[in-house]
């Protein structure tokens, strides 16, 4: 539930993660992830400088887009990653 002046209250608060987490957990690279911010397309709050999403938000926002460990290019680049760890 969010406070009157619009920010999740103290529990969420402590159920939030930075874009660095959110990029791994998404697959994609940090500039994606503040660009999902900025369009507000991925809900976002401040914490002084830093930037924090909840974690229902991105739970909704992998539902409603699909971005899954699954998809093709995020399969892909698993796959190179693995193969280039293989050949050192």
């Amino acid at each position: 539930m969010a406070s009157p002046n619009g920010r999740p209250d103290n529990r969420k608060r402590r159920e939030s993660i930075g874009p660095r987490r959110i990029a791994e957990v998404l697959g994609v690279s940090l500039s994606t992830v503040y660009r999902l911010i900025h369009t507000g397309d991925l809900p976002a709050y401040r914490v002084r400088q830093s930037l924090r999403v909840t974690v229902a938000n991105l739970i909704a926002f992998r539902r409603a887009n699909r971005l899954h460990r699954d998809h093709p290019r995020i399969a892909e680049r698993q796959q190179n990653e693995a193969t280039t760890a293989d050949d050192s």
